[in-house]
């Protein structure tokens, strides 16, 4: 591709010569081969997919080396020290035709720009604007814009932007210049990329929901496999948490992660022998404090997922006491976690209500009068008040 002073897009041939008719010409002219096109295309999106999920700023660069571009070991040279520079949450790839592509999420501009002249100037280059005239075998130019990903600007709006300023039409902060029309070849060419991507992001989000439920399935079977009296605890603990979640007012985001961790909130026990775990009589204080630790062993287990952080504290928290004497913290009152709370509650309804191997289940009588007893000591009074009103209501 090539852009002249006239902001002109066409589609070239990579092997096609760059017009030097004229200095003023040369220097303007951005050129991209189809390869480079598509490389473009495809790192924008991917940048602007992961803004859109944490909806930060976004500064795009690109530079520009002279018309002889360095060797492949100068150029990865260049590109590892990018990559140093703008740290874990920059983006940086080749451009397909000699220049570099930069992307850095939550920057501004000279935040970029300085970061980027420090990866080149250590490499023995010496950084000018992207529409300089006077342009020396050891300069690189750099253009660079500001994107809002709310706005969902185009790839090939962004693109024009940078170009313009490789041909000396914008200043390099112009970021509000309109989306112009772009030939049809063009515009398909990036619309299929920006396709691409989406669809390969769609379904890695799936395949990874996928493979974090199948997880999740796993370790509760092998919970539940452990004890044959608490088959289905998990999943029942999950509901009751829900509809007492859902009439305490939490919000959706607030019962998808109580879910979670009410489903996943025994995990721990599978480290627990089943001697202890499957006794018939009281526990002794040793074995006890065995049982005490699995909050803590789940936590280990679960942390490496990152998509059950938000339930940790819920889970690691579920055994805690209004009055602050339960484990493993001895949190109490509002330190705990609302939905450690609620967990309490639902995780004691489902114990009182189910046959245990050490007792038989309780009547519905019973459970209201525990929850009445253990209000304001065992339990947020306000979740056992919501409990108690829920198992007063007619079947």
């Amino acid at each position: 591709m090539m852009l002249g002073q006239q902001n002109h897009l066409r589609l070239v041939p990579q092997t096609e010569a760059l017009d030097s008719s004229g200095a003023s010409g040369d220097i303007a002219m951005w050129r991209l081969g189809a390869g480079g096109l598509r490389r473009w295309a495809e790192h924008y999106a991917t940048v602007r997919a992961s803004c859109l999920m944490n909806p930060v700023p976004l500064v795009v660069a690109a530079v520009r080396f002279p018309d002889d571009p360095p060797p492949a070991s100068a150029a990865w040279n260049v590109m590892n020290e990018l990559r140093r520079s703008v740290g874990r949450d920059g983006f940086v790839t080749d451009d397909g035709s000699g220049g570099i592509l930069i992307s850095l999420p939550g920057a501004d501009p000279q935040r970029l720009r300085f970061r980027i002249e420090r990866a080149l100037t250590g490499n023995g280059w010496r950084v000018v604007e992207a529409g300089s005239t006077e342009v020396s075998p050891g300069d690189a130019r750099l253009a660079h814009v500001s994107v809002d990903p709310r706005k969902r600007p185009s790839a090939a709006h962004v693109l024009r932007l940078l170009a313009d300023q490789f041909a000396g039409a914008v200043a390099p902060a112009g970021d509000a210049a309109p989306d112009a029309a772009l030939p049809g070849e063009l515009a398909d060419d990036i619309s299929d990329a920006v396709d691409h991507v989406t669809t390969c992001l769609r379904r890695a989000r799936r395949e990874l929901q996928d493979q974090i439920e199948q997880t999740t399935a796993a370790l509760i079977a092998a919970v539940e496999a452990k004890d044959p009296f608490t088959s289905r605890h998990s999943h029942t603990v999950a509901r009751y948490a829900a509809v007492l979640g859902e009439r305490l007012g939490l919000t959706p985001t607030q019962l998808a992660v109580l879910q979670q961790a009410a489903t996943l909130h025994d995990v721990g026990k599978i480290g627990i022998p089943d001697a202890i775990l499957c006794k018939p009589g009281p526990l002794t204080d040793e074995e006890f404090a065995v049982v005490q630790r699995h909050p803590e062993a789940a936590l280990e287990i679960l942390n490496p997922l990152s998509s059950l952080r938000t339930a940790l504290p819920v889970i690691l928290h579920h055994h805690e006491r209004f009055d602050g004497r339960g484990y493993p913290a001895g949190l109490s009152g509002d330190r705990i976690p609302i939905g450690a709370r609620i967990l309490a509650v639902a995780d004691a309804v489902d114990a009182m209500r189910s046959r245990r191997c050490y007792k038989a289940p309780y009547p519905v009588d019973r459970v209201i009068g525990e929850l009445r007893r253990g209000a304001g000591s065992q339990f947020d009074p306000r979740v056992a008040g919501a409990a108690i009103s829920w198992l007063e209501e007619p079947a």
